[in-house]
């Protein structure tokens, strides 16, 4: 099935893609990767789908967006299905690696202490507070307001009443973004180079990873500094195997130079790195050896290993041996 991207298109004028989606645009269409835009404000405003660009075929959809809630996101993919136009994470899928609340219990042993409430009462805010002896970072579900004064760290000197005014000042200040609950989360001392902490952005598709890039603006030209290692990121992508099919994990350098999982997303709403050239991410949408993949065959789906791919058509291997001359139009990556 082929792949096809869906972009949000320019608020003034649907023929063009939104301006912050530009260079990820010129990427795929260099790639020879086809796209279509929806008008995104319209469908999160009125719940409208408007399409631009978009051909009467079957198609496997992969969306770089702007954040949708889990219910816009399962509205979205309900209306592009209905145009058998298939995306390829769930909605399942996309509320795992979204809410720090689902994929928490995945990434447990590599992350901060968080605790979880959509009872934003005092007495409950104060109960959660009280295990945390050294103050809080506080945010929703998937955002904090790090930027905002006395709305991000938390210190252990706040009292019950205190706390409760800073919960309901955070939940006005994130309005119609605010992501369904408070996470409370220990505060964890990151290593910084002149001011800014290591962070990197790896970007997951189809099990594997499709890019890793620098998520700060650290000078690496007079900063020398490492990066998350291969184990780590394989064993999170082994904690989250069969969650979702396209996901970003957010990894930051501690004091101590251990590395730590800071939160997962969805792939499709997760920004690409400052600087990031997006080329090697697209790349992994365009189907290689030795990617996982589905395809039909007298009427049964069967999954296997892609082993050649030449002139258009496929080599796959399953269970019964290896596949050829498949169409590669015919081929989809295992959807979650």
């Amino acid at each position: 099935m082929k792949i096809k991207i869906l972009f949000p298109c320019d608020p003034f004028d649907h023929k063009i893609v939104d301006s912050n989606f530009k260079n990820e645009y010129e990427v795929s269409k260099a790639l020879g990767i086809e796209s279509f835009f929806y008008d995104h404000d319209l469908f999160v405003d009125e719940e409208k789908l408007k399409l631009y660009g978009i051909k009467d075929d079957i198609c496997g959809i992969i969306m770089r967006t702007w954040m949708l809630t889990p219910s816009q996101y399962e509205k979205l993919f309900d209306c592009l299905m209905l145009r058998n136009n298939v995306p390829y994470v769930s909605p399942y899928g996309y509320e795992q690696c979204h809410y720090l609340s689902e994929s928490y219990k995945y990434i447990e042993q590599y992350t901060a202490k968080t605790l979880f409430s959509e009872d934003l009462s005092e007495e409950t805010l104060g109960k959660m507070f009280d295990q945390f002896p050294d103050g809080i970072v506080l945010k929703d579900y998937v955002k904090s307001e790090k930027h905002v004064p006395g709305l991000f760290r938390i210190p252990k000197e706040t009292t019950h009443q205190q706390l409760k005014s800073v919960v309901d000042r955070f939940v006005e200040a994130r309005g119609k973004l605010f992501n369904k609950g408070i996470a409370f989360r220990e505060f964890v001392p990151l290593k910084k180079y002149e001011g800014e902490v290591n962070e990197w952005r790896a970007f997951i598709f189809n099990g594997k990873v499709a890019a890793l890039e620098q998520n700060s603006n650290i000078n690496r030209l007079t900063n020398f500094i490492d990066k998350p290692s291969e184990r780590i990121i394989n064993s999170i992508i082994g904690k989250l195997y069969n969650k979702s099919v396209f996901y970003t994990i957010d990894f930051a350098e501690k004091e101590n130079g251990d590395w730590m999982v800071v939160e997962t997303g969805d792939g499709q709403v997760s920004g690409v790195a400052p600087n990031q050239n997006p080329i090697g991410l697209y790349n992994a949408f365009i189907p290689k050896v030795g990617d996982d993949c589905n395809f039909m065959l007298d009427c049964d789906t069967h999954i296997g290993k892609i082993t050649k791919i030449e002139d258009d058509k496929a080599s796959v291997m399953v269970y019964f041996g290896e596949v050829t001359d498949i169409p590669l139009s015919e081929i989809e990556f295992v959807r979650v």
